[in-house]
């Protein structure tokens, strides 16, 4: 989603900051902008609603010199994508430029009381009224630096906002009113860079191994950065010390590696996310659990849990619940992120609740985790980026580490998501009494052996890259799935709409005949997921059901199994595994149906329209 990048040193600002934003570009955005300040105390904007390598192009630009600027990536809420409405703003006298991420739920009535005193808005968005507010502030006898604290008590809503006052001697200020949009200060000896998303630190540095000290704004907190340095100040006005967290930014450094797309890419790294998630929990050298990186779930006895996420998130959720209800025995609930916000929350010390992202800064998971830790529930995260909003506001976080994910659409993630899930209902299941010792290691052995099975099935790309040859001429599709595997037809579906633009959608096969029978004929397609568990036969006789009706199907089964050969228009074929490692590897092909579907309609695959990776508003 919106991404910002901010500078104050000696080096020549606009090269820096336009790198920045094509490390953010993955998020997903609609137009994007600099400003830089030059030597004069002057604002310098260039905006797009092209992509950044156009602003790079701007050769006019790029020759202004300056080492002091601030740059965004947008993502329209208020208004459409156009170059008014994309990021810098300005205010009227064009001496303070801001950026911005997040929405002002009051920014209609200050909008209004801005306009009855004269200022002027070049844009829709709501953006706008925070250089204007700056500037009213400052004319009431603030300097710049109070000014800008002011923000904290005259915007509602979670924000993260930078600005930049032009002068001889310019300041950069940041501030966090929330806990959405999260921002990361990287020092240097001749000033700082301010972030919001770790990967856009990386052209400020020298190398690309390396480890840097890295600063994160807590709510409501500011950052002044100047020629004098930086310090750091809490709503109050109080100085504060703000601890460096050492971070290794290896990780995130991302090329194609010679694959099309990043998505692909994405996808054919998945042998290697299994172990990589649960490196950290289990020894798989003894088949025992790391206990030491568990600490909240072993001090404590539960009587429930409850997930929460978002997209393919809460997909992953749904998976699991079949994991801590069948192996931990405990009653589990799941919830949308934005849903589980708005209603009334019964939850104790005696429930854990998992929340699960990839960012870890999706908003409403974050303002749902600030509920929950408010009302004593034991809170734990899911997620791939430490040092994240989600990280800081969990008592524990158990990380993806499989790098950074580019392609919108989220692959990798979602099977370190459920190898995590898996691996913490196991251990939950053998705390309190439920599995032995002998099913835990049973189960971690069959974790061990994922690696290779998702290898063998990332081999077959070429025949499911046929199979979506076959299929691409339907607008329509219709995934079907039962007990563990309904969340997988939701993913397959979710991955193809988002990518193609096909209406898709994922269905309980048990709940076909109560509706969704009647769409069926030889333009719908049907993906049935139907590899062997104890609802299998009912998954067979669900496939029967739409053959009589003329509709064509693609059935996804075992390697040995032939009860559909005669019954499906396509096989899709994978190797069998344990029933509740089953969804690891059912997702691969419907990734790969959706990416080679995409690819053959033309579509912007990495970055496909109106989406983002990161979702930080409501």
């Amino acid at each position: 989603m919106c991404g910002i990048a901010a500078y104050l040193g000696s080096e020549q600002a606009y090269p820096l900051l336009t790198s920045a934003l094509s490390k953010l570009e993955y998020r997903g955005y609609d137009s994007a902008g600099v400003a830089l300040i030059d030597g004069n105390g002057d604002i310098h904007l260039n905006k797009t609603i092209n992509k950044v390598a156009s602003l790079s192009e701007n050769s006019s630009k790029a020759s202004i010199k300056s080492t002091v600027g601030i740059a965004h990536t947008r993502w329209a809420t208020h208004g459409a994508p156009t170059v008014p409405n994309a990021h810098p703003h300005v205010n009227n006298d064009k001496n303070i430029a801001v950026v911005h991420n997040g929405i002002i739920e009051n920014f209609a009535e200050l909008k209004a009381q801005l306009q009855k005193q004269g200022y002027e808005f070049v844009s829709e968005t709501d953006s706008e009224v925070i250089p204007h507010l700056i500037a009213q502030q400052m004319k009431e006898g603030l300097d710049f630096e109070s000014a800008f604290a002011s923000l904290n008590r005259l915007l509602r809503g979670s924000q993260a906002i930078v600005a930049v006052l032009a002068s001889e001697e310019p300041m950069i200020c940041a501030l966090r009113t929330g806990y959405a949009g999260g921002l990361a200060v990287f020092p240097d000896h001749n000033g700082g860079t301010i972030t919001s998303d770790l990967s856009a630190i990386l052209p400020f540095l020298k190398g690309t191994d390396v480890q840097v000290g890295v600063a994160f704004l807590e709510p409501h907190e500011i950052v002044t950065i100047s020629a004098k340095g930086i310090s750091y100040r809490d709503e109050n006005g109080n100085v504060i010390k703000k601890d460096l967290v050492k971070m290794s930014l290896s990780d995130n450094v991302v090329e194609k590696k010679g694959y099309d797309h990043y998505m692909l890419k994405e996808i054919m790294e998945q042998s290697d996310s299994v172990l990589a998630a649960t490196r950290e929990l289990i020894d798989f050298s003894s088949l025992h659990f790391k206990s030491d990186n568990l600490s909240v779930l072993s001090g404590s006895s539960f009587d429930r849990v409850l997930m929460i996420g978002c997209g393919t998130s809460l997909n992953a959720c749904s998976v699991a619940q079949t994991y801590f209800e069948e192996l931990a025995n405990l009653p589990t609930e799941i919830y949308s992120s934005s849903e589980f916000r708005y209603k009334k929350k019964f939850v104790n010390d005696k429930t854990l609740v998992i929340a699960v992202g990839q960012s870890g800064e999706t908003a409403d998971t974050l303002s749902a985790m600030s509920e929950i830790k408010a009302l004593g529930a034991r809170l734990v995260t899911v997620c791939n980026t430490p040092g994240s909003q989600a990280d800081q506001l969990a008592e524990e976080s158990y990380f993806m580490n499989c790098g950074v994910e580019v392609g919108v659409a989220s692959t990798k993630t979602f099977i370190s998501s459920l190898s995590i899930l898996y691996a913490l209902a196991i251990y939950l299941g053998s705390n309190v009494g439920y599995l032995s010792e002998t099913a835990v290691r049973d189960k971690i052995a069959d974790m061990l052996s994922l690696p290779d099975v998702i290898a063998e099935t990332l081999k077959d790309a070429d025949s499911f890259k046929e199979i979506a040859h076959h299929i691409n001429f339907s607008n329509n599709f219709l995934f079907l799935g039962r007990g563990i595997n309904y969340p997988i037809a939701i993913e397959g579906a979710l991955k193809l709409k988002e990518i193609s633009y096909i209406h898709a959608e994922g269905y309980a096969a048990g709940e076909m005949k109560h509706g969704p029978i009647a769409l069926i004929d030889e333009s719908l397609v049907t993906v049935a997921i139907a590899t062997q568990d104890m609802l299998y036969d009912k998954m067979v006789s669900n496939v029967k059901e739409v053959k009589a009706r003329n509709g064509l199907v693609v059935a996804l089964v075992n390697e040995s199994d032939d009860s559909l050969d005669s019954d499906a228009d396509y096989l899709i074929k994978v190797p069998a595994v344990s029933p509740y490692l089953a969804p690891i590897i059912n997702v691969i092909p419907l990734q790969f149906l959706s990416y080679y579907i995409a690819s053959a309609r033309g579509c912007d695959i990495d970055q496909p329209r109106n989406l983002a990776k990161s979702v930080t508003v409501e």
